[in-house]
């Protein structure tokens, strides 16, 4: 290849990321929707700092069948799939303003799907445009491409779906090495980790989730705390606040779940003190507000409780308690919440259809006034209605089996996914995850199940990559990890993997909970006291873009002189930061971090000139929401004594 022709390398990556998600293991809020179990997704692409994509990352990957270089007008030049069927450092010719590149794909794809490109400009200031095969309509465009950095667009404009795209070069020259798409391919990013007070998850039971906020508030059984964990950055977890105690009122003694209610209330059953006593977690110290009276005898028995729910009817808020020690079901006036309130309805059920012996999982169904509730003992599944007055009442015959396929034996925690009606439960007993239809009418019926899991204890909210969908299961023994289920065809759920990726004595012990937010998934494990990010496809690392710097390069100034320090930043899943090191004459640098100016893309902040005469070199930072860092961008400027 003539020299005048650099290397480009330019990875496509069809990164499937359109999810439907409702909620995890346990109860699940945001802050702007009333439900105990729901959470609001947002749609991000998941990447550890400094992640590389390798030859190992991409064996999970959807690969391209075909791959041809067209002219013009769509007449055949080249094959080019040997070239760019693997990243071998093998590259295409340079594909000229006007030519095409022709991909198809072992797959069909939809609007979901993004591509990313990592392309190194040739010649010229090319672009280029995507189009379905033979067809006049653009799809998707590339409007600036940098050059050994990656560029990511979605299909949105896609109707139906094709696995023929033609690629069209414009205004420049481009080549290629790799073509690839991504499928589920989880990756351990960082874990969290922390087994005394303050600040402890030892012993780790429910998780509640702000998914508006990026916050999971994690129940520690073991030091008797609520410890929440900001994930807003998936590969650097941190403490977003905490609270221990043990001792009424406020007491969190023997906390196993609890609610989070969208008032940013947290909600904690106290097993151990027979009570329920809610916090204000709006921000990192965590503020008691109210608690129930303990309660250890019917009517209003609390005591062993492990689990609580909220439920919104016409006219109040319901805080709803299970005793399991006296298989006790009872209602609390909540409405305000600075009020002690007294119980107000009460239900006692310890056998057949309607049993709640040994409770410890409680679910709200969406938009009703439905309780699901996972009935340990008697491996019941059994649904509850509660009245605007209060009044609890059992609703159908419930669901129970405890033996082989479509066992609830032994059942802890539930998932129910409000969009389909469907029920996801483990049965720790039997190894089975069943799945139930049918839930709003009080009496599930069996869809399907699968055998053969190591101790199953909690289930995700279900992930969609494409066309498939997958749940994902924790278990009680160390080192049996997460078992990754496929669960497209609900009838005849399969597992797919298991995923072990340990991180020093991070190994998985008694994972009770996992949820699901964009392609990440995160878990906690009781044993261990950690909390885990997991990222669910190929990471994206693509850093921000930095244009249009300001001072100009080569610019002068009066040292003295207030000028203006700023770039346009842009990033396909969003700016966390930017800053500028300015380097000073004589040694060290000031650091200017720069404010969003305009509400768009410019980022900037005053800075005064020293006076120190001579030139000042700057760098420019844009470091996105995962991490990822553009430093690549400079400029300088001269103090001057005019």
């Amino acid at each position: 290849m003539n020299k005048k022709y650099y290397l480009l390398f330019l990875i496509i990556l069809f990164n499937l990321c359109s999810l439907s998600f409702v909620s995890a293991t346990t109860s699940f809020t945001i802050p702007t929707t009333t439900s105990h179990n729901k959470f609001q997704p947002s749609i991000n692409t998941i990447l550890p700092d400094n992640t590389i994509i390798t030859e190992e990352t991409t064996t999970n990957l959807i690969k391209i069948v075909q791959a041809e270089h067209l002219d013009h007008q769509k007449n055949i030049l080249s094959n080019l799939y040997d070239l760019v069927k693997e990243k071998d450092g093998t590259w295409s010719e340079p594909i000229h303003t006007g030519n095409y590149v022709r991909i198809t794909f072992e797959k069909k794809l939809t609007s979901i799907n993004d591509i990313t490109i990592y392309p190194r400009v040739i010649s010229g200031n090319p672009r280029i445009e995507i189009y379905e095969k033979n067809k006049n309509k653009k799809i998707a465009e590339f409007t600036s491409l940098r050059s050994d950095a990656y560029h990511k667009i979605i299909l949105t404009n896609l109707q139906g779906t094709q696995d023929t795209f033609d690629l069209k070069i414009i205004n420049g020259t481009v080549t290629f090495d790799h073509i690839i798409d991504p499928t589920l391919n989880p990756t351990l990013v960082t874990t969290y980790q922390d087994v005394a007070p303050a600040d402890s998850i030892e012993g780790a039971r429910g998780m509640q989730v702000d998914t508006t906020r990026k916050i999971a508030y994690i129940s520690a059984l073991t030091d008797d705390s609520l410890t929440a964990i900001n994930f807003s950055n998936p590969a650097s977890l941190a403490v977003y606040g905490s609270v221990t105690d043990s001792a009424p009122a406020g007491s969190l003694d023997g906390i196993w779940s609890g609610t989070l209610d969208t008032n940013n209330i947290f909600y904690a059953p106290s097993g151990v003190d027979s009570a329920t006593a809610w916090y204000n977690v709006t921000d990192g110290t965590f503020v008691a507000v109210q608690s129930t009276v303990a309660d250890t005898a019917p009517t209003g028995s609390q005591q062993g409780e492990d689990d609580v729910v909220i439920v919104n009817t016409a006219t109040y808020k319901w805080l709803i308690t299970g005793g399991l020690t006296d298989d006790e079901i009872a209602s609390f006036n909540v409405t305000n919440p600075a009020i002690q309130p007294a119980v107000t309805g009460s239900l006692v059920d310890s056998a057949g259809a309607c049993s709640v012996d040994g409770m410890q999982d409680l679910h709200n169904i969406p938009g009703t006034t439905l309780v699901i509730v996972a009935a340990t003992v008697d491996d019941y599944v059994t649904i509850y209605n509660v009245s605007d007055a209060g009044a609890i009442s059992c609703v159908g015959s419930g669901y129970t089996d405890s033996v082989g396929a479509g066992s609830v034996d032994g059942l802890i925690y539930t998932y129910y996914d409000d969009t389909t009606d469907l029920l996801y439960v483990p049965s720790p007993t039997d190894g089975v995850l069943t799945i139930l239809t049918s839930v709003t009418t009080g009496t599930p019926t069996l869809v399907g199940s699968v055998t053969g899991l190591t101790a199953p204890v909690s289930v995700s909210n279900v992930y969609t990559l494409g066309s498939e969908k997958y749940v994902f299961v924790g278990s009680t023994t160390a080192l049996k990890n997460i078992t990754i289920v496929n669960v497209t065809d609900t009838a005849n759920p399969a597992i797919l993997s298991v995923f072990s990726e340990t991180s020093g004595t991070c190994v998985y012990n008694a994972v009770y909970s996992l949820f699901v937010d964009g392609d990440y998934l995160y878990a906690s494990s009781g044993v261990d006291g950690c909390f885990y990010s997991i990222s669910l496809v190929t990471p994206d690392i693509i850093k921000p873009d930095v244009t249009s710097v300001i001072p100009i390069n080569g610019s002068s100034y009066n040292n003295g002189a207030s000028i203006e320090i700023g770039a346009n930043v842009t990033d396909d899943t969003g700016v966390a930061s930017v800053w500028a090191n300015i380097s000073k004459v004589g040694g060290g640098f000031d650091k200017v971090s720069l404010s969003l100016a305009d509400g768009a893309n410019k980022y900037n902040s005053s800075y005064t000139v020293p006076g120190v005469l001579g030139v000042y070199n700057i760098t420019y930072y844009g470091n996105d929401t995962n991490g990822n860092v553009n430093d690549s961008i400079v400029s300088n400027f001269t103090a001057v004594d005019l």
